[in-house]
């Protein structure tokens, strides 16, 4: 049996939802608000009953701001966030914003209609209105540059005076801001809005100030933010998907390569680190060396096992954002070696012993399907049946040496034929 190379079958995955973003903000609730600074709050907490409080029941007029201290990447990004508008038994006013501007964490707005965002320059808002100048309502909007948040389109089906908690989420692509307003309590109520917008040109930066803002007029209401998370930034992009190719020489191991484009910095930024998806039952995990470094977007991995392999290169920029790809390797069993039993006998004059043999792969496993075995007595004297191994010593006494051959593999043991 002639020995075959280590195959590779290789099935690289596209990229599409495969991005995966630093994670800059994380309130599961505002037990604590470490990070965040508030403007307008004059007395009052920042934090009750672990919500963020952003205007509280039966005060008029008030303006507040909560922002992150930190900025945080708008080229891309998606931010989570629970909120409520209660308290006034339907007469809820005036409403609250998601914002991104490019000054500081000082920035706040005016009250009433400006919903503590009108005013606040160098900004772009997604806005939640309750009270449109006369009328009480469910109303979104987009405003920009701190400008007194537009006359809004209605929010149906959602009714921010049910007293339910709302999720909020917004989107953006790189190209497109896109809202998503559900009902906590009916999931089946949605709003969506989106507008094009590029949102590093409009604020002049790639990072900003984010956070909420919200007012009161002459009607009021109790608003309160539950949970926030923030993800964004770009991550890196695919150049050379994943590949993988028998190294020369070697019977276990494959030389991998990949290569990612960084949208924030150059390519000597990224971080390349290989793990393994998949592997057969009972393989140890396979080994890469170098890893987790730039130099190993070429990499050698080694395995231990024949079978099915899928692996995945993650490259990660410095902000954390990263990418993968993944290649599927399958690695073949070659006939390496041919173990012969048993081993040292003593035999007896023109006494018979059956002598087995074995072929076993790079890895010291049996081949699962064995090639055709011929034995052959190679020095000693006796007789041997070339197919089923059976020996017959001969009558004299001496130091004899079994072979049995599996094409261009050969195994020896001897025995002592003794009277």
């Amino acid at each position: 049996m002639s020995r075959q190379p280590v195959r590779s079958i290789v099935a690289v995955d596209q990229l599409e939802a495969r991005r995966m973003f630093a994670t800059q903000i994380s309130f599961t609730d505002f037990s604590s608000t470490a990070g965040l600074f508030s403007n307008g709050f004059g007395s009052g907490p920042i934090s009750i009953s672990n919500r963020l409080r952003l205007t509280d029941a039966g005060q008029q007029n008030q303006a507040r701001s909560v922002w992150f201290g930190t900025a945080v990447p708008i080229t891309q990004f998606r931010t989570d966030f629970t909120f409520r508008i209660s308290g006034n038994s339907g007469q809820e006013a005036d409403g609250l914003t998601f914002t991104m501007q490019a000054g500081d964490t000082t920035a706040l707005g005016g009250d009433g209609n400006n919903l503590g965002y009108g005013g606040i320059n160098n900004s772009e808002a997604v806005t939640f209105n309750a009270f449109n100048l006369t009328n009480f309502g469910s109303r979104f909007g987009f405003a920009s540059d701190g400008a007194t948040p537009p006359i809004p389109d209605d929010m149906s089906p959602i009714d921010l005076h049910s007293g339910h908690q709302m999720k909020g989420t917004v989107r953006y692509d790189g190209t497109t801001l896109s809202v998503f307003v559900t009902d906590s309590t009916d999931r089946s109520q949605l709003f969506t809005a989106s507008q094009t917008i590029d949102l590093p040109t409009a604020l002049g930066a790639n990072s900003v100030i984010v956070g909420f803002t919200a007012a009161t007029g002459l009607f009021w209401s109790t608003q309160e933010v539950f949970s926030w998370s923030y993800t964004g930034g770009r991550a890196p992009t695919v150049t050379t998907a994943a590949a993988g190719v028998a190294t020369s020489g070697s019977d276990k191991s494959f030389d991998l390569s990949a290569l990612f484009a960084n949208p924030d910095g150059t390519e000597s930024d990224l971080t390349y680190t290989w793990t393994t998806d998949r592997k057969p039952s009972g393989a140890p995990n396979p080994t890469f060396s170098p890893n987790g470094s730039n130099a190993s977007k070429a990499s050698t991995v080694t395995f231990g096992k024949d079978g099915g392999y899928t692996l995945r290169v993650t490259a990660t920029n410095s902000a954390g954002d990263s990418s993968f790809s993944r290649v599927t390797i399958n690695v073949a069993q070659v006939a390496t070696a041919l173990r012969m039993t048993p081993h040292a006998q003593t035999i007896a004059l023109g006494a018979t012993l059956d002598y087995n043999a074995t072929v076993r792969d790079q890895f010291g496993h049996n081949l699962r399907t064995q090639p055709a075995i011929v034995f052959s007595v190679q020095s000693g004297g006796g007789t041997i049946d070339s197919t089923s191994g059976l020996y017959t010593a001969p009558n004299a006494k001496g130091h004899v040496v079994i072979a049995a051959t599996a094409d261009d593999l050969t195994g020896t043991v001897g025995a002592t034929v003794n009277g």
